[in-house]
Protein backbone atom coordinates (compact mmCIF):
# COMPACT_ATOMS: atom_id res chain seq x y z
CA UNK A 1 0.00 0.00 0.00
CA UNK A 2 1.47 3.38 -1.33
CA UNK A 3 2.03 6.08 1.81
CA UNK A 4 -0.57 8.03 0.35
CA UNK A 5 -3.01 5.31 0.44
CA UNK A 6 -2.62 4.95 4.16
CA UNK A 7 -3.01 8.22 5.02
CA UNK A 8 -6.12 8.35 2.90
CA UNK A 9 -7.46 5.21 4.63
CA UNK A 10 -5.98 6.95 7.98
CA UNK A 11 -8.40 9.95 7.47
CA UNK A 12 -11.69 7.83 6.09
CA UNK A 13 -11.71 6.11 9.01
CA UNK A 14 -11.59 8.76 11.46
CA UNK A 15 -14.67 10.28 9.06
CA UNK A 16 -15.93 6.69 9.49
CA UNK A 17 -15.65 6.76 13.77
CA UNK A 18 -17.17 10.25 13.71
CA UNK A 19 -20.27 9.41 12.34
CA UNK A 20 -20.59 6.24 14.53
CA UNK A 21 -19.78 8.34 17.63
CA UNK A 22 -22.20 10.28 16.79
CA UNK A 23 -24.40 7.19 16.04
CA UNK A 24 -23.67 5.87 19.86
CA UNK A 25 -24.29 8.70 21.45
CA UNK A 26 -28.19 9.57 19.89
CA UNK A 27 -29.02 5.77 20.09
CA UNK A 28 -27.84 6.01 24.13
CA UNK A 29 -30.16 9.15 24.66
CA UNK A 30 -32.85 7.50 23.29
CA UNK A 31 -35.20 4.13 24.12
CA UNK A 32 -38.08 3.87 21.81
CA UNK A 33 -36.72 0.52 20.41
CA UNK A 34 -35.38 -1.71 23.55
CA UNK A 35 -37.41 -4.63 24.14
CA UNK A 36 -40.20 -3.55 26.36
CA UNK A 37 -40.74 -2.01 29.58
CA UNK A 38 -39.38 -4.61 31.99
CA UNK A 39 -36.14 -4.54 30.34
CA UNK A 40 -32.86 -3.49 32.22
CA UNK A 41 -31.23 -2.32 28.71
CA UNK A 42 -31.63 1.61 29.52
CA UNK A 43 -31.52 2.78 26.02
CA UNK A 44 -31.28 1.90 22.37
CA UNK A 45 -27.25 1.59 21.79
CA UNK A 46 -27.59 -1.20 24.74
CA UNK A 47 -30.29 -2.83 22.56
CA UNK A 48 -28.80 -2.58 19.62
CA UNK A 49 -25.08 -3.91 21.25
CA UNK A 50 -27.42 -6.51 23.10
CA UNK A 51 -28.37 -7.75 19.32
CA UNK A 52 -24.83 -7.24 17.96
CA UNK A 53 -23.01 -9.13 20.41
CA UNK A 54 -25.75 -12.20 21.42
CA UNK A 55 -28.18 -12.07 17.43
CA UNK A 56 -30.99 -12.16 19.17
CA UNK A 57 -33.39 -9.53 17.40
CA UNK A 58 -36.74 -9.62 16.44
CA UNK A 59 -36.78 -6.00 15.07
CA UNK A 60 -33.10 -5.95 13.41
CA UNK A 61 -34.61 -3.81 10.11
CA UNK A 62 -36.02 -1.50 12.83
CA UNK A 63 -32.78 -0.64 14.40
CA UNK A 64 -30.89 -0.69 10.91
CA UNK A 65 -33.29 1.76 9.53
CA UNK A 66 -32.80 4.18 12.13
CA UNK A 67 -29.21 3.83 12.38
CA UNK A 68 -28.96 4.20 8.54
CA UNK A 69 -30.59 7.50 8.48
CA UNK A 70 -28.86 9.02 11.80
CA UNK A 71 -25.78 8.11 9.13
CA UNK A 72 -27.26 9.69 6.59
CA UNK A 73 -27.78 12.74 8.84
CA UNK A 74 -24.20 12.96 10.21
CA UNK A 75 -23.14 12.25 6.64
CA UNK A 76 -24.78 14.81 5.08
CA UNK A 77 -23.40 17.50 8.49
CA UNK A 78 -19.88 16.91 6.89
CA UNK A 79 -17.12 19.17 4.65
CA UNK A 80 -17.15 17.65 0.98
CA UNK A 81 -13.55 16.75 1.93
CA UNK A 82 -14.75 14.61 4.47
CA UNK A 83 -17.63 12.97 2.55
CA UNK A 84 -14.83 12.42 0.23
CA UNK A 85 -12.61 11.25 2.32
CA UNK A 86 -14.94 8.43 3.63
CA UNK A 87 -16.63 7.46 0.25
CA UNK A 88 -13.14 7.09 -1.69
CA UNK A 89 -12.44 4.16 0.58
CA UNK A 90 -15.83 2.11 -0.86
CA UNK A 91 -15.72 -0.21 -3.57
CA UNK A 92 -17.43 2.60 -6.11
CA UNK A 93 -14.80 5.70 -4.34
CA UNK A 94 -12.14 3.31 -5.56
CA UNK A 95 -13.00 1.91 -8.94
CA UNK A 96 -13.66 5.90 -9.43
CA UNK A 97 -10.68 7.01 -8.62
CA UNK A 98 -8.73 4.54 -10.50
CA UNK A 99 -10.66 5.31 -13.99
CA UNK A 100 -10.40 9.20 -13.40
CA UNK A 101 -6.62 8.59 -12.40
CA UNK A 102 -6.16 6.98 -15.06
CA UNK A 103 -8.22 9.05 -17.78
CA UNK A 104 -4.86 11.52 -18.13
CA UNK A 105 -7.32 14.63 -15.84
CA UNK A 106 -5.38 16.92 -14.99
CA UNK A 107 -7.87 18.83 -13.27
CA UNK A 108 -10.12 18.18 -10.55
CA UNK A 109 -12.90 19.29 -8.98
CA UNK A 110 -15.13 18.00 -6.44
CA UNK A 111 -18.22 18.32 -8.46
CA UNK A 112 -16.84 15.55 -10.75
CA UNK A 113 -17.13 12.94 -7.82
CA UNK A 114 -20.19 11.03 -7.54
CA UNK A 115 -20.03 10.89 -3.80
CA UNK A 116 -23.20 8.92 -2.58
CA UNK A 117 -23.71 7.92 1.16
CA UNK A 118 -25.05 4.62 0.21
CA UNK A 119 -21.59 3.46 -0.83
CA UNK A 120 -20.09 4.02 2.64
CA UNK A 121 -22.81 2.74 4.41
CA UNK A 122 -21.12 -0.94 4.53
CA UNK A 123 -17.85 1.03 5.73
CA UNK A 124 -19.77 2.59 8.69
CA UNK A 125 -21.94 -0.29 9.59
CA UNK A 126 -18.55 -2.57 10.11
CA UNK A 127 -17.34 0.27 11.98
CA UNK A 128 -20.32 0.71 14.41
CA UNK A 129 -20.49 -3.17 14.66
CA UNK A 130 -17.11 -3.21 15.85
CA UNK A 131 -17.73 -0.57 18.96
CA UNK A 132 -20.84 -2.46 19.83
CA UNK A 133 -19.65 -5.89 19.82
CA UNK A 134 -16.67 -4.81 22.21
CA UNK A 135 -19.45 -2.95 24.28
CA UNK A 136 -20.30 -3.73 28.13
CA UNK A 137 -22.12 -2.71 30.71
CA UNK A 138 -23.42 -4.16 33.51
CA UNK A 139 -27.36 -3.98 32.23
CA UNK A 140 -26.21 -5.70 29.20
CA UNK A 141 -24.25 -8.46 31.83
CA UNK A 142 -27.60 -7.98 33.99
CA UNK A 143 -30.02 -8.81 30.90
CA UNK A 144 -27.86 -11.73 30.00
CA UNK A 145 -26.93 -13.51 33.06
CA UNK A 146 -29.61 -12.87 35.49
CA UNK A 147 -33.03 -12.37 33.25
CA UNK A 148 -33.02 -8.65 34.38
CA UNK A 149 -33.63 -9.71 38.16
CA UNK A 150 -30.52 -8.35 39.23
CA UNK A 151 -31.40 -5.31 41.31
CA UNK A 152 -28.87 -2.59 39.27
CA UNK A 153 -28.01 0.22 41.73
Amino acid sequence: MKVTEKIAYHWANQVAKKITKKVQYSLEKQKNLTSGDDTCLQNNWEEYCMQVQYEESIAWDIYIEQIQLLMKQFFDELTIEEQMTLWLESEEGQDWYWIDNNSNNDEFQYSDAPIFFVDCVDMLMSELNTIAINFESENITNYVEYNCTKEIE
